[in-house]
């Protein structure tokens, strides 16, 4: 019996001793936080503080491209609006009213909102067509957000760096190959296979620049498709030539 008591009264103790734990132990109330959402999660493609628009591989008639970049925030909504800050980087090369305009009137997180959409109009102006320019744009703290996550660090040896709130977009008009084009996988390059790529496999022609390891995971996949698909307008009479006259495949292995 003596024993059953001496237990009782432990489970007593403890429970008391906890529950005045509980009650000095702070509330964590930290700063509300902002980012660029892709630079953390995107679809499609890897997450990336940058992307290139290049209108290479547009008809003529196109003249302006729309660019969408998500903010998000870390933190409790709101019930009421709130402004975020965001700064051109000195560094960027296009210009503001010439290369590019914002389709935003206010940057803010809209009422009972985590997110947000900055939209910005790309112009296809003449200079792109040879040299490539680039808009950085900087969140910056202010009295609604601050800049708690700035990146990550994504290689220890060399200390490449990943920014959460610097965002790099590269804007040019440069018919030439893409930097994840594999002559092995994809066979010689040529302006009407990688818009006919894009075309079947559902893609933009961008990815074929910054789709990144999620896209050189499926060059393999990608070639045996494309080849599949122009095997059967082959058979059916409609081959597919490309620009040099031949019948158009991917590499040599497919």
């Amino acid at each position: 019996m003596k024993k059953l008591i001496y237990i009782f009264s432990l489970i007593l103790l403890t429970s008391v001793v906890m529950n005045a734990c509980k009650k000095d132990l702070p509330f964590y109330n930290g700063d509300v936080g902002i980012y660029f959402l892709p630079a953390i999660q995107s679809s499609g493609s890897a997450v990336s503080d940058s992307t290139l628009i290049s209108f290479a591989f547009a008809k003529e008639s196109v003249k302006d491209s729309i660019f969408r970049l998500p903010v998000q925030i870390i933190g409790a909504v709101s019930a009421s609006g709130r402004e975020y800050k965001l700064e051109i980087d000195p560094t960027s090369t296009a210009k503001e009213g010439v290369h590019f305009d914002f389709v935003n009137t206010k940057f803010e997180i809209k009422p009972n909102q985590l997110q947000d959409t900055i939209k910005i109009k790309f112009h296809r102006t003449i200079d792109i067509a040879n040299q490539r320019l680039t808009l950085k744009l900087n969140l910056v703290s202010n009295e609604n957000f601050k800049t708690v996550m700035p990146g990550v660090v994504t290689n220890t040896t060399t200390g490449a760096k990943r920014s959460y709130i610097g965002y790099k977009i590269k804007v040019d008009d440069i018919f030439g190959m893409p930097s994840l084009w594999s002559n092995y996988f994809f066979g010689k390059f040529s302006k009407k296979k990688i818009v006919l790529m894009a075309n079947v496999l559902g893609l933009t022609v961008s990815q074929f620049n910054d789709g990144g390891q999620a896209f050189l995971n499926k060059e393999n996949y990608f070639a045996l498709f494309v080849q599949r698909y122009l095997n059967d307008l082959a058979a059916a009479g409609q081959t597919v030539y490309d620009e040099d006259g031949t019948p158009m495949r991917m590499g040599d292995n497919f």
